[in-house]
């Protein structure tokens, strides 16, 4: 079974940079894929941004950055948008599809992993 995490994490936002705003020492881009890390379920992790910077730092705590979201428009639009446009480009890439999708908010950093394990 293809249990995929994506982490939403554009720049453009009315508080700039929160994506990537440090907690306890760390981004907050970083305490969602740590998570995603940890769970028993997901066997990829990728962040979907529009960010260069973004990307680096997703990439340094072990998430995959495969391509950027060109949509200049995805903060105006709703999620299921950029969502379709992930999953195709995953299996555009991949050649696989997934089962499960699983959206980790970087703005939720102190999730447990046995809640994301439980509901999967």
């Amino acid at each position: 079974m293809n249990i995929v995490a994506v982490i939403p994490a554009r720049k453009g936002s009315s508080l700039k940079d929160k994506n990537i705003y440090p907690l306890a020492g760390y981004p907050l881009l970083a305490w969602a894929i740590a998570c995603a890390k940890q769970s028993c379920h997901i066997n990829e992790i990728y962040v979907y941004t529009d960010s260069e910077k973004y990307a680096e730092i997703a990439e340094k705590y072990g998430a995959k950055v495969p391509f950027f979201d060109d949509n200049p428009n995805i903060g105006k639009v709703p999620n299921h948008v950029f969502l379709k446009d992930f999953l195709d480009k995953y299996e555009i890439l991949t050649g696989k599809q997934i089962d499960y999708l699983v959206i980790l908010w970087a703005t939720t950093p102190l999730r447990d992993v046995q809640f994301v394990d439980a509901a999967i």
